[in-house]
């Protein structure tokens, strides 16, 4: 009898492949960002943006094709709020297009298990997409670093300056925040977070949110 694959993965993308089929995307410690394709039946779960799902499937070099699947986790934790929700499918969005398929990332996948822990704990929502962005560039190689009294930064280098002549507030922000890992001033970090994934359009090829970031926009206001 032929034994299928287990894995277990975050759900970040879906996307329809035939009049029975749909294209889904998990980020997976064994691969990172692939592809199943799943026949929808009244037997699966929700598919909810972020959530942990354990798949069993049979494993083929253009798509895995899902057998069974459920969630590991069934406790109605975030996805009740719409705030958290909102940050579910910006992380999902940013993960889903700047990751190379099937590209094993151990570093990636423990940002997302640590960022899933604190989307759970609800703590401090606000900061929450500015952490991930952070700890994601981390993972890409992006990450700029953090300088003493730096008061611009320049995007296409990606490295923190000292301009005095036109200093940007926004990346002061952002360099404070990569010292000291928090801030108090929310509506200077709206500005920094504007920069971090303007940054990010630049280096990553097609990189664009704008729809989840707009709705993540509306929510913190």
């Amino acid at each position: 009898r032929f034994v299928n694959d287990k894995t277990y993965g975050y759900f970040i993308h879906r996307r329809s492949f035939s009049t029975k089929a749909v294209l889904l995307t998990f980020f997976t410690q064994e691969q990172g960002a692939s592809n199943y394709l799943v026949y929808p039946s009244k037997k699966h779960p929700p598919l909810i943006p972020f959530m942990f799902y354990e798949l069993e499937f049979k494993a083929s070099s253009q798509f895995h094709s899902v057998q069974r699947m459920s969630l590991v986790n069934t406790q109605p934790h975030w996805h009740t709020s719409p705030q958290r929700l909102a940050i579910a499918y910006f992380i999902c969005d940013v993960v889903y297009q700047s990751s190379k398929e099937r590209n094993k990332d151990a570093l990636a996948f423990e940002i997302l298990r640590r960022t899933q822990t604190k989307l759970q704990e609800g703590n401090n929502d606000f900061f929450l997409p500015i952490e991930f962005i952070c700890d994601w560039m981390e993972a890409l190689g992006l990450l700029p670093e953090p300088i003493l009294g730096a008061t611009g930064f320049n995007v296409e280098e990606g490295v923190f300056v000292v301009d005095n002549n036109a200093p940007n507030p926004a990346a002061s922000n952002w360099n404070q925040w990569l010292l000291h890992k928090n801030s108090n001033d929310k509506a200077g970090m709206k500005q920094s977070f504007s920069l971090m994934v303007r940054y990010l359009e630049t280096h990553v090829p097609n990189f664009n949110v704008t729809p989840t970031l707009t709705i993540l926009q509306q929510i913190f206001v």
